[in-house]
């Protein structure tokens, strides 16, 4: 509900990249259907940022059968090439294993625009705010609590 009510409120004028929660069926056929219809270069540029988030790209190629992970990936390259401002994830780590929570967290901490991350993940919340300079805001009893900026 928080990231609903956030996208509501960003001008058209900001290029946003979000990245859902959750991946359905439908995602993963209009990703992969975005995908094949770009150039050759294009596809080579989505399927290095597949590749640096730790999945095969020869696996996104093949398509059929993509993980909810492999769909997360793709659905951020896909956006990523089209240079956003501003990143929205909202649980970004759902169906990642370790190296690409880590690919991930690298990602972010290198991304030259802003980022808004909804995570329960802990150690992906402690990685970003020791690699990133970010302010680390969580939900406590209901209430909005700053952690400061880091």
């Amino acid at each position: 509900m928080f990231v609903r009510e956030l996208l509501k409120c960003i001008s058209d004028a900001i290029q946003v990249a979000y990245l859902p929660q959750t991946v359905d069926e439908t995602m993963r056929k209009h990703a992969l259907d975005q995908l094949g219809n770009l150039s050759s270069k294009a596809q080579g540029e989505i399927l290095s940022i597949v590749g640096n988030l730790n999945s095969d790209p020869h696996r996104i190629l093949d398509g059929e059968e993509l993980s909810p992970g492999e769909t997360k990936k793709l659905l951020l390259a896909l956006q990523l090439v089209q240079n956003p401002q501003l990143m929205i994830l909202d649980e970004p780590t759902n169906h990642l294993d370790m190296g690409s929570i880590e690919a991930l967290t690298e990602l972010l901490s290198t991304f030259p625009g802003a980022f808004v991350v909804v995570s329960h993940d802990q150690a992906l919340v402690k990685a970003l705010v020791d690699t990133s300079d970010v302010t680390h805001w969580c939900i406590a009893d209901g209430q909005l609590v700053t952690k400061g900026h880091f």
